[in-house]
């Protein structure tokens, strides 16, 4: 398999961890590493099985990652390049940590202005605790 060396583990860990399926990070790095193939070669040069390939394949185009180029045999390669990818994986991760910050001070001062309702009612407010009991 041409691509068990390290740095290309390390490389399809971190495709994985950005959501790509244990085949697509395979599909798509041999792609983006070897340029153009048909779909017959690529599970010599990525250890998909040949029952996987057109699937992932398939799913890689759906998600305009791969380009299929309608030849006899197909063609397929890499749209994007991995950079791109990592990148776009940063920015949407970073706006999510932006989310959850702004809403947790917000989330926190709802909280501190709630607090001092709750020790004044904590009687009615004690119904809501959960009952462990049976029946």
């Amino acid at each position: 398999m041409a691509i068990v060396e390290e740095a290309g583990k390390k490389v399809l860990d971190v495709l994985r961890k950005m959501g790509f399926s244990p085949y697509e990070a395979k599909a798509y790095f041999t792609l983006f590493l070897w340029g153009e193939m048909k779909a017959g070669d690529i599970p010599k040069m990525s250890g998909v099985p040949q029952s996987r390939v057109y699937v992932t394949l398939e799913s890689l185009a759906e998600k305009k990652i791969v380009r299929v180029k309608d030849a006899r045999p197909k063609l397929y390669n890499a749209t994007i390049p991995l950079h791109k990818i990592a990148k776009s994986y940063v920015e949407s991760r970073q706006n999510e940590i932006d989310y959850v910050m702004q809403n947790g001070r917000w989330l926190n001062e709802v909280a501190n202005a709630i607090s001092p309702v709750v020790k004044n009612h904590w009687n009615r407010v004690g119904i809501f605790e959960p009952n462990y009991g049976r029946g």
